[in-house]
């Protein structure tokens, strides 16, 4: 073969390559095009179509507030959808309402105050229904009560929503409670194990039980001197943390994986609670103090008060808790 025959037959290639390259890009084109969604014309049909915007000077248009609206798309080979569309007073789509499970003990239950005065009825009754508030607190109660009832399912049966949030209001008796110092306390008895778990170990009040020995403040009360009280011992402070540890992990295993808050009330705090709210941190339980909620609480004690014969919270105090709950806690999970 000559090189003028060579270089014919290498043009003839290279014309045969480009035309079959355009051809198979004609044909991938159309088989694109093809399998495209074809615009099928359709109408919008119910209430959506009596006026669901507004004017709005920002943003140009959006949904009138407080409305609920039916929305039906039609073609003409049927029913698309047929929807409802709720928009709430933020004149954005509702959301789904938060599930607040509240523990406690008489400062949950709201021990002297009627039933729409408690923090759990306010902070329900303020949210314009976005939020479900199931109180769990039961006078007496400490945190030993919270454990046993969620590994019973007590409290999970109780509730009807899928639970985003639990918030336990707590004061420095609970870990003595819990530990089985205060003779008059009754409930399950727990112990922690050697590996950092917690264990069910019966009841507080079974026969033959002995009581933990009381705490020693050691000559002329010098324990005291150096901040520590009688809130409890260093082994119940390792217990408390560790009932609340199994709490927040059975939490973790429902649908909402809902994060457990803790509102510490008392004002004073020794070394003991100290270092039970440091554990709390690092153990990804959020700790709000009473003067992140009110304030001016150690300075006004008395306007939060039910008397100077009953300390606990009146129905001002339950209503600012509610508040800062609704905001700080539950708000941060409803933006």
């Amino acid at each position: 073969m000559t090189t003028s025959q060579r270089r014919r037959l290498a043009y003839a290639v290279m014309i045969a390559l480009n035309a079959s390259v355009l051809i198979i890009g004609v044909l991938g084109v159309a088989w694109w095009r093809r399998e495209q969604a074809v615009a099928i014309p359709a109408r919008l049909e119910g209430t959506i179509t009596g006026g669901f915007f507004e004017p709005a000077a920002d943003v140009g248009y959006i949904p009138r507030a407080n409305q609920q609206v039916t929305a039906r798309r039609v073609t003409a080979a049927g029913v698309v959808y047929d929807v409802t569309y709720t928009i709430g007073a933020d004149h954005f789509r509702i959301k789904p309402p938060a599930c607040a499970a509240l523990f406690g003990d008489s400062f949950t239950f709201d021990e002297g105050v009627n039933d729409d005065q408690t923090y759990p009825w306010q902070l329900a009754a303020g949210s314009d229904g976005r939020i479900q508030a199931y109180s769990f607190g039961i006078g007496g109660w400490g945190p030993h009560q919270m454990l046993a009832g969620l590994q019973s399912g007590r409290f999970q049966r109780a509730m009807t929503c899928p639970l985003t949030v639990v918030v336990y209001t707590m004061i420095g008796g609970h870990m003595r409670r819990l530990a089985g110092r205060d003779a008059w306390a009754d409930g399950p008895r727990f112990r922690a194990d050697s590996r950092g778990g917690i264990v069910r170990d019966g009841n507080l009040k079974d026969p033959g039980r002995v009581p933990p020995d009381d705490l020693d403040e050691g000559f002329l009360s010098w324990r005291r001197l150096l901040g520590v009280r009688r809130s409890g011992t260093p082994d119940d402070v390792v217990l408390t943390a560790a009932v609340f540890r199994e709490s927040r992990r059975i939490l973790a295993e429902l649908a909402g994986r809902p994060p457990l808050h803790v509102i510490y009330w008392d004002i004073d705090t020794d070394a003991r609670i100290r270092a039970l709210l440091e554990r709390f941190a690092a153990d990804g339980v959020v700790v709000h103090r009473i003067e992140e909620v009110i304030p001016d609480f150690s300075h006004n004690r008395p306007i939060y008060e039910i008397s100077k014969a009953d300390s606990h919270p009146n129905p001002h105090a339950h209503r600012l808790v509610a508040d800062y709950v609704a905001a700080k806690i539950i708000g941060s999970f409803q933006r």
